[in-house]
């Protein structure tokens, strides 16, 4: 019988050997074997997606670090921006979700969603007039936008209950 130990050496040598072998340094380097492949990284759609899942789950502060790492690998993917400031919406960090909706508009402008989710921003924070300018604006960009057109009956049932006229979309 075979002593487990012998096998493992000759192995181990072995798994060193191959990683040696075709990697010739250049002159004045130094070479490096590694026994394992380094993981790979997760791209940054993935680490979107992540986010995306964590905050339709309600775990805004996970997908607020989820938008957060992609951004620090991506920091021009504006689908993460947008994600972060959304979550950030959800957890009252109103501060941090301005800077966030501020960069996102560098980078796209302000598109249907940008202008949406800022209307809905201002509906979270209470301040129903600038709600109500950004969600017309938003509508006036895509009228047949269902998030837009939810949003602005949110507003409209807000402005009616404190007796004021709604923002009428035609």
């Amino acid at each position: 019988m075979c002593d487990r130990r012998v096998i493992f050496r000759f192995v181990l040598i072995g798994v060193v050997g191959l990683s040696l072998v075709g990697c010739a340094p250049n002159e004045g380097e130094f070479l490096t074997a590694s026994l394992t492949e380094p993981a790979s990284l997760p791209t940054s759609a993935h680490l979107v997606e992540q986010g995306q899942i964590q905050f339709e789950e309600g775990n805004f502060g996970t997908a607020t670090n989820e938008f957060s790492k992609t951004i620090e690998a991506d920091p021009l993917n504006a689908d993460a921006w947008l994600g972060l400031a959304a979550s950030y919406d959800q957890i009252g960090r109103f501060d941090e979700a301005d800077k966030a909706y501020a960069k996102v508009q560098q980078l796209i402008g302000s598109t249907p969603s940008v202008l949406n989710n800022m209307g809905y921003s201002y509906l979270l924070r209470g301040d129903l007039s600038k709600s109500r300018t950004t969600l017309a604006a938003a509508y006036n960009l895509d009228p047949s936008n269902p998030y837009i057109v939810n949003n602005i009956d949110i507003l409209n049932q807000r402005l009616a209950a404190l007796g004021q006229a709604p923002l009428s979309v035609n």
